[in-house]
C-alpha cells in the first residue's frame, strides 16, 4: 500500500564530488518496503506545483528507524537543488513504497550488475540476502568511469570479508592502470573495463551454469538494454532477468 507522509532529513553524507547519501525518517509512520522499491518525492517548484522524483531506497529493509537514498546531484536538477538546500530536520512530502524491481523468491544464486547510482536498490537487496543468511552465491559487478567516481568500497569489502558467499568487483571503464591508486591487497576487487564486459567475463569464469542464476540490472538505459540483450543472447530465461532503468 502506498502511503503519503513527511520525510524528515537526518543526514547528508558526501560520497564523491556529485554523489550523496541522504538519510530520512518517515514522520509518524512505520515505513516498510521491499528491497529494490523506491520512494516518490514531491519537490516544490516556483509555480506551486510539485515535481515528482523517484529514488530507490538504498538501505536494508530491516532498518526500521530510517531509510537511505544514494543521490547524484545534477546541475539545474529540481530534486538536486531541493535536497542540497534542505537543512537537517526539515521535511518534504513523499509517497511510497512503490516499484516491482524486487528479489525473486527462487532460491538461486544472484548476479547484480549496476552502474553509478544504480547501486542504490541493489545495496538494499544484497543486505537483505546476507541478513537472511542465504546459502546461495551473491555476485556484484558495479561499473564506474574513473576511480574518483567509486564509493562505498570499504563497506562492500567488509561484507565480502565477513560473508563468504558474497563477492564484488568494481569495473572501471576509463582508467588505463589501477595499480598506482589502490592497495595491492585490493586489486582483486577491481577490473578495467565496462560492467557489461568485465563483469560478465567474470561471471562466465566462475559460474557453472549461467541459466541457474537470477540477474538484477540497474543503471542507465543504454547499459540496462545492452545487458538484457547480452543475457538474452546467452539463452538466459527472461524470467531470470530483472531490470530497473535510471534516467535523468
Amino acid at each position: 500500500m502506498i502511503s503519503t507522509f513527511q520525510a524528515q532529513i537526518l543526514e547528508k553524507r558526501q560520497l564523491t564530488e556529485h554523489v550523496y547519501l541522504l538519510r530520512f525518517k518517515a514522520v509518524d509512520l512505520d515505513y516498510t518496503f521491499l528491497p529494490g522499491q523506491y520512494t516518490i518525492f514531491h519537490m516544490p517548484q516556483g509555480d506551486g506545483h510539485a515535481a515528482r522524483r523517484l529514488y530507490s531506497m538504498a538501505s536494508p529493509a530491516s532498518q526500521k528507524d530510517a531509510f537511505e537514498l544514494i543521490v547524484e546531484i545534477l546541475p539545474n536538477g529540481i530534486a538536486s537543488a531541493h535536497f542540497m538546500n534542505m537543512q537537517i530536520g526539515e521535511t518534504v512530502t513523499a509517497q511510497g513504497p512503490a516499484g516491482m524491481f524486487t528479489l525473486n523468491p527462487d532460491p538461486a544464486d544472484s548476479v547484480f550488475l549496476a552502474t553509478g547510482t544504480g547501486i542504490a536498490p541493489i545495496r538494499s537487496m544484497i543486505y537483505h540476502l546476507i541478513e537472511n543468511r542465504s546459502n546461495n552465491k551473491i555476485y556484484l559487478f558495479w561499473g564506474a568511469s574513473n576511480m574518483k567516481d567509486t564509493y562505498l568500497f570499504d563497506e562492500f569489502k567488509q561484507l565480502a570479508e565477513s560473508s563468504p558467499n558474497f563477492m564484488f568487483l568494481n569495473c572501471i571503464s576509463r582508467e588505463q592502470d589501477l595499480s598506482c591508486v589502490i592497495n595491492t591487497l585490493d586489486h582483486k576487487y577491481y577490473a578495467i573495463g565496462r560492467v557489461n564486459d568485465a563483469g560478465i567475463e567474470k561471471v562466465e569464469a566462475i559460474a557453472n551454469n549461467l541459466n541457474a542464476h537470477h540477474y538484477y540490472i540497474c543503471g542507465g538505459t543504454k547499459m540496462v538494454e545492452g545487458m538484457k540483450e547480452y543475457l538474452t543472447g546467452k539463452a538466459i530465461p527472461k524470467e531470470h532477468i530483472h531490470l530497473e532503468k535510471f534516467t535523468v
